[in-house]
């Protein structure tokens, strides 16, 4: 299982990137614009395997623990 902490850590570049558009006004060329939504697309992505994985997991845990009961 990836870690959560390493790919939201490396999304600081990004976010710098957004909060000087828009705080500080700086431009963005549409590259830097295609790299900000492509990081957060992945991330997105990310959010939603590792939630799937964790429910897996908890099912896999759950029947694990039915099965010791009976």
């Amino acid at each position: 299982m990836i870690s959560v902490g390493s790919p939201v850590a490396s999304t600081s570049g990004a976010i710098a990137g957004i909060l000087a558009f828009k705080v500080l006004g700086k431009t963005m060329s549409p590259i830097q614009f295609l790299a900000v939504s492509l990081i957060t697309i992945g991330l997105i992505v990310l959010a939603i395997l590792e939630k799937k994985e964790a429910e897996k997991e908890g099912l896999i845990k759950m029947n694990e623990k039915d099965k010791n009961i009976d």
